[in-house]
């Protein structure tokens, strides 16, 4: 009995590789790039098979990493829309500066409580 190309590709998927977080971070930051994609720059570590590993997973592995390689507070682990994205703040100073300049701010969003209350901050 064979495995099937789905199954092996799910397997690798969930696979866990020691250290593989680390590397990607240390090779991220000897390199001159502002930043990663995760599943697109480093896809045969988190699509094997075409089976990305979850926007989740990846967010804390990056950010246990970055702990433990003691460059948290150098680095920026963003999750948006299932990728996960690392940004080097000290390469990026200035999208910073523009974006606070846009009203790039946090949204304030009104909720109902379920009695009825009517709107609340959240």
């Amino acid at each position: 009995m064979a495995l099937s190309q789905e199954k092996i590709a799910k397997l690798y998927a969930n696979r866990r590789q020691k250290g593989i977080y680390e590397e990607r971070l240390v090779e991220l930051m000897e390199s001159d790039e502002p930043g990663a994609d995760a599943h697109e720059d480093w896809p045969r570590d988190f699509v094997p098979g075409g089976v990305k590993k979850s926007a989740t997973t990846l967010y804390q592995g990056f950010n246990n990493a970055a702990k433990k390689l003691g460059i948290d507070g150098q680095i920026d682990v963003i999750s948006r829309d299932g990728s996960v994205f690392i940004i080097v703040k000290s390469r990026v100073e200035d999208y910073e500066d523009v974006a606070g300049e846009e009203g790039d701010e946090d949204e304030e969003i009104l909720i109902t409580t379920s009695n009825g209350d009517g709107p609340v901050n959240a």
